[in-house]
């Protein structure tokens, strides 16, 4: 049997990258999930536990196409980055003339195999699965309109900040103009997007903005906190 004495930056492409053959069916299987989980919390009072074969079926069958779709470019897209980082790693240590045996050990050491690198695909990953669950979930619901929510603080330079800003917006259009329809908008991206039907918002808005005394409708007031007094009836309710 050949021992490896020498190892060489070429060597590395020489290792089987074909993760899609390893690991594609466990991806696919956990975004599925992760999607049906999203898609069932958008229908609080109909979850799919309760639904009929059929539409569990469905959704399942929708989930997995998607799920499928996205690991297989998503494995390959890691399984390159990978390639690259060890690829780096190897050729710093033949730089610096370290042996054998101390590049093995840089390699497993490499940040391509960091535990927090893990955790931070795996959580990215995740989120893609649960925005585009929670979206087809709401469109299902007829909703037209959504809105970017930020969680925690951001940076002023982050484009969260600046999708959020767009208020309420049509559904299908994307929040960066360009084809961001729902979370993440990058690695780590804890944001969450909300779903309303305009309509139904307007009408309740309108519903519930009516004077106390004699439930006709009063003039709506952009501020908070202000005190709106019926003409017909005097009497008030606060904005």
């Amino acid at each position: 049997m050949d021992i490896l004495t020498k190892i060489e930056a070429d060597d590395i492409d020489g290792y089987d990258w074909n993760w899609t053959e390893k690991y594609l069916d466990e991806f696919v299987e956990d975004l599925t999930k992760a999607y049906m989980a999203a898609y069932d919390a958008e229908f609080p009072a109909a979850p799919l536990e309760r639904a009929s074969p059929i539409l569990l079926d469905a959704v399942q069958r929708e989930a997995a196409e998607w799920a499928l779709l996205f690991g297989t470019e998503e494995i390959k897209k890691m399984a390159e980055q990978t390639r690259l980082l060890v690829r780096r790693s190897v050729s710093t240590a033949l730089l610096e003339g370290q042996p054998l045996t101390r590049i093995v050990d840089m390699i497993k050491d490499a940040p391509a195999f960091d535990r927090a690198r893990a955790k931070l695909v795996a959580r990215t990953e995740t989120a893609y699965a649960l925005g585009e669950g929670q979206l087809k979930a709401a469109k299902v619901q007829d909703r037209d309109e959504k809105h970017w929510v930020l969680a925690g603080v951001y940076e002023e330079d982050d484009p969260c900040v600046g999708y959020a800003d767009l208020k309420w917006i049509p559904i299908d259009q994307p929040f960066d103009g360009i084809g961001l329809q729902s979370v993440p908008a990058h690695p780590n991206c804890r944001c969450v997007v909300r779903y309303r039907t305009k309509r139904l918002h307007e009408e309740s808005a309108r519903r519930d903005f009516r004077c106390p005394g004699c439930n006709r409708l009063l003039a709506r007031n952009a501020a908070g906190g202000i005190r709106i007094h019926c003409r017909h009836c005097k009497a008030e309710r606060v904005a």
